[in-house]
């Protein structure tokens, strides 16, 4: 919603702009667009128990624009928040945040704008797909990865050496991206790799976590076309394959 400075600094706009639809447990992406010749502050309640009062624990200080005219950021939604309609108020004040119970307080400089929103049904999380176990030829990429349905998913990728070693969270870089997405990518994988094991531990927004089963990883020996002859090509335990 686009506004000018609104009569007295307030705007309802519970009724004339449509209501955004976030579900209990998620979190709720937010962008607010505000001047840029000015310092300003922004924070929003949302009255997740509708009981017509914005309290300490509905509210979330959104960031100032020192850095630019937009602020990007969420909101974190209660999975026990109560479903259907609710108030969500943005305030903006000059120079200086807000604090928690400030949702009506008064003050020279600033705005502040009413909107509607429909909170819905967290939705449990499960897994529809499993890791499988995956072959890949030295130097090779291939993939881990799993399917899920349900609220806010959250994913962090491990491993372990072999069936008897620990597990370690997965990190991007080298050999790997996607660690904390639902699938895990492996580039230029070495033979020393073979053997490890890949599981996912997941969580969501009405979720504990839990974790996947397992997928093993078989790296098998390069087949080289060799040119010039007498060359020789090797697969090597580093991260590429090694041509001497």
């Amino acid at each position: 919603n686009t506004t000018t400075c609104s009569p007295n600094g307030y705007g309802d706009y519970f009724a004339s702009v449509a209501p955004a639809n976030v579900e209990a447990g998620s979190n709720m992406p937010i962008t607010v667009r505000v001047p840029t010749t000015w310092t300003e502050q922004v924070s929003v309640w949302i009255d997740y128990n509708k009981n017509a009062v914005f309290e300490p624990n509905e509210f979330i200080h959104l960031g100032s624009n020192a850095t630019g005219g937009t602020i990007n950021a969420s909101i974190p939604v209660p999975a026990t928040a109560q479903l259907g309609a609710t108030r969500m108020r943005v305030r903006v004040r000059f120079a200086t945040a807000l604090t928690s119970g400030q949702a009506c307080t008064t003050y020279r400089f600033g705005e502040t704008e009413d909107y509607q929103v429909n909170i819905t049904p967290c939705v449990v999380m499960n897994l529809t797909s499993q890791p499988a176990d995956r072959s890949v030829a030295c130097g090779g990429n291939t993939s881990f990865a799993v399917t899920a349905t349900g609220t806010a998913p959250v994913y962090q990728w491990q491993f372990r050496t072999s069936a008897a070693a620990l597990w370690q969270n997965v990190t991007n870089g080298g050999v790997y991206s996607g660690a904390t997405t639902a699938t895990l990518s492996l580039a230029f994988v070495p033979i020393s790799m073979s053997g490890y094991q890949y599981r996912v531990v997941y969580s969501g927004g009405c979720r504990a976590t839990d974790f996947s089963s397992a997928g093993t990883l078989t790296v098998t020996p390069m087949i080289a076309t060799i040119n010039p002859a007498g060359s020789i090509v090797r697969c090597s335990s580093s991260t590429t394959p090694t041509a001497i």
